[in-house]
């Protein structure tokens, strides 16, 4: 036709202007950031996942935490993505910390490493649940108490005793030649006493698993560290860093189902209270 374009021409900049001209400029509906995470932080892992499973939705958490989400969800990933909503809420924006906690969780899985877009799936997928927080848990924060001061008695009283010095009594040499000590026990003979000890090392050297190995051994009466014969006794092994579904992989691995001992005992973060908030008076009546 004459006097008309007969080339398809790229014109997206003048359609633009033309959208603005009738329709005005789009207003992005600015969204409000999360609130900063308060003092929270301050708490430790293991009092975090403890307020988050007696939050009001505790038992959701729960679920998720112990990696049971068939029935709730149509797969891992959506569960995954959910228990992360809950992780950045406690933890705030702190990507290392909701990390560290979901390795701990029974939804981990290989995938979670998986190198994807230059980075992991699971970081990729922490970074998704910082975008969707709207806001963070805070503690609640409480008045300090009021300090009164005590008012002086103007009376004359009696004067306070001043406190007395504790009494030595040493042993004599000839005396303590005359004691008779009782054997001392051992978990593992020459290695593990009775009492407390502290086993220590670098981070990654096997302590769990040594743990682990020893417990085993002593709930079933049998062989530690591969050679050596143990008593049995009852085991309480309290795993704070990990899930029951961890603990069933890493059991699965030293012994078979059919002969896990029944005097080993188990209790995680979730069912065993900080020390000092009544996890001493806990152990104290088992």
């Amino acid at each position: 036709m004459t006097g008309h374009q007969l080339t398809i021409e790229d014109r997206q900049t003048e359609i633009e202007a033309l959208h603005r001209e009738i329709f005005g400029e789009k207003q992005e509906k600015p969204q409000a950031p999360p609130k900063d995470p308060g003092p929270h932080l301050e708490l430790s892992d293991r009092e975090l996942i403890d307020r988050a499973h007696r939050a009001r939705n505790g038992a959701k958490f729960a679920k998720l935490w112990r990696g049971d989400w068939q029935g709730d969800y149509p797969s891992q990933s959506e569960a995954t993505a959910a228990l992360l909503n809950a992780l950045v809420f406690y933890c705030g924006p702190d990507l290392a910390r909701v990390d560290r906690l979901f390795r701990q969780s029974g939804l981990m899985r290989k995938k979670w490493d998986r190198p994807q877009t230059g980075s992991t799936w699971g970081n990729l997928e922490i970074h998704k649940a910082v975008a969707r927080a709207t806001e963070f848990y805070t503690l609640r924060q409480t008045a300090s108490p009021k300090v009164v001061p005590a008012q002086e008695d103007p009376r004359p009283g009696p004067q306070t005793a001043a406190p007395t010095k504790p009494a030595l009594n040493p042993i004599t040499a000839k005396d303590l030649a005359a004691k008779t000590f009782a054997p001392p026990r051992w978990a593992i003979p020459d290695l593990f006493p009775e009492g407390l000890i502290i086993l220590a090392g670098k981070p990654k050297a096997g302590k769990s698993w040594l743990a682990l190995n020893v417990a085993v051994a002593v709930a079933s009466g049998s062989v530690a560290l591969g050679k050596i014969q143990v008593d049995r006794g009852g085991v309480l092994y309290l795993a704070l860093e990990d899930s029951e579904r961890r603990l069933q992989e890493r059991l699965s691995k030293i012994i078979t189902f059919d002969s896990f001992p029944e005097d080993l005992h188990f209790l995680t973060a979730r069912d065993f209270p900080p020390l000092h908030k009544g996890g001493l008076e806990a152990l104290a009546g088992c």
